[in-house]
């Protein structure tokens, strides 16, 4: 069996924001997990709040405490039932027993309780799908926190909130843009069954805040070819906006596809961009136009079938500092992807320190390692990122290499190095 060694902790959704690395912590504010426990049944409901909240510092470390969390949920005090509810979100799928708990707390007297129960919820993630109509009906709460929380919530539980595709489109147009932010986001997570929220989506592209305008760019991207008569106003945001929504627009164009043709000139005068600083853009804007012109799914490697990583798995690889990427959709000869024991939906990110974007790519980097003692393989698999061992004397076989011409030189395989500029 190959030797896996993981080298990041699950990826968990946070109320409004993306997800975010859930970071191990031996104490919080001076005190130990097991010390914070103790407070929990301090006299003083101030004091058991802070105890609450600080259990929740310690993320999916404090999972056996969950019930203790659920009965938290029942306090008195308002400020205890939502430092709870923000602390069982914390446990992310581990919480999954408190989503009942966390549905009634939906219905919590207290706004700002009800708000935090709709975010841990999306944060318990998509096993959390039951709790889909609690949240749907919350989306028409008067409170805009509320709705923010319920939109965030089915953000988090992510296809399986179809059920509230309407509602969700609606909520782009609410008054308080962190429910416009949310709702962009829940119906990025969608994907094409989002279609009919495209115009919606495109219409935020102009929106006067710019948290919204990237949750829908994010989600247009997201939604991919459905979301071809979002080019034009795509376009625009390169003309106009700052890098890092450009580079999000860019992304969303090649998430597109065959439909983003209209796009094709402009992404080559950014892959040609010459600036020293513009590097981020020339990457995006030719992994955009390969996408664009000839997608990954047509193409093959020794028994691996891939497609391109969704616009939401590339921005978790970025957040890695991890760049390209092929991801496996079918695997038509088990021979090849047994050294490093590989499953449909993983992405390959590098093998032997060479990154990827084309299967090319991949044969040069196993057959680069044919002499060496071990050929190691970076793989993210469900959020988590995986280095995989294998010898490089049982690596698989070209066996017919790749279907694709050779790379060009500015396409050449990068060096990856975790934590430095690629």
């Amino acid at each position: 069996m190959p030797y896996t060694r993981p080298v990041a902790v699950c990826l968990l959704f946070a109320f409004i924001a993306a997800p975010a690395v859930q970071a191990q912590r031996t104490e919080y504010k001076g005190k130990s997990l097991d010390q914070w426990v103790d407070l929990l049944q301090a006299n003083d409901p101030e004091a058991r709040g802070d105890a609450v909240g600080a259990v929740g510092q310690f993320g999916i470390d404090a999972a056996e405490h969950v019930p203790a969390l659920m009965l938290a949920l029942t306090d008195y005090s308002a400020y205890v039932r939502r430092q709870a509810a923000w602390s069982l979100g914390r446990a992310g799928p581990f919480a999954l027993s408190a989503v009942p708990v966390l549905e009634g707390a939906m219905n919590d007297e207290q706004p700002y309780v009800r708000a935090a129960a709709g975010g841990a919820i999306g944060m318990i993630g998509p096993l959390a799908a039951s709790a889909t109509p609690a949240l749907t009906a919350a989306l028409a709460d008067a409170d805009p926190q509320v709705r923010a929380g319920a939109a965030a919530g089915l953000a988090g539980i992510g296809p399986a909130s179809r059920p509230a595709l309407a509602p969700l489109t609606t909520a782009l147009a609410d008054d308080y843009y962190p429910v416009r932010s949310a709702a962009a986001r829940a119906l990025g997570s969608m994907g094409p069954a989002a279609a009919s929220a495209v115009p919606a989506l495109t219409k935020a592209l102009s929106d006067e805040q710019s948290s919204v305008r990237v949750q829908a760019v994010d989600a247009l991207g997201d939604i991919g070819p459905p979301a071809a008569s979002a080019v034009p106003g795509l376009l625009t945001i390169l003309e106009r906006e700052e890098e890092d929504l450009q580079l999000r627009a860019i992304s969303a164009l090649g998430g597109i596809g065959a439909g983003a043709k209209a796009a094709v000139s402009e992404l080559q005068r950014l892959a040609a961009e010459d600036h020293p600083m513009a590097e981020n853009l020339r990457r995006r804007a030719r992994s955009a136009l390969r996408r664009i012109n000839m997608p990954l799914s047509q193409r093959s490697f020794s028994g691996l079938v891939f497609s391109e990583p969704s616009s939401a798995e590339i921005r978790v690889l970025e957040s890695l500092r991890l760049f390209g990427g092929l991801r496996v959709i079918a695997i038509a000869d088990a021979r090849q992807a047994a050294p490093w024991d590989l499953e449909p939906g993983d992405i390959i990110v590098a093998v032997a320190g060479r990154g990827l974007d084309e299967p090319v790519e991949l044969q040069r980097a196993v057959e680069s390692a044919a002499g060496a003692g071990e050929c190691p393989m970076l793989v993210l698999r469900a959020g988590v990122v995986l280095i995989k061992q294998a010898p490089a004397g049982g690596r698989a076989a070209p066996a017919g290499g790749a279907t694709q011409p050779a790379a060009t030189d500015d396409e050449a395989p990068r060096l990856y190095r975790p934590g430095a500029p690629q």
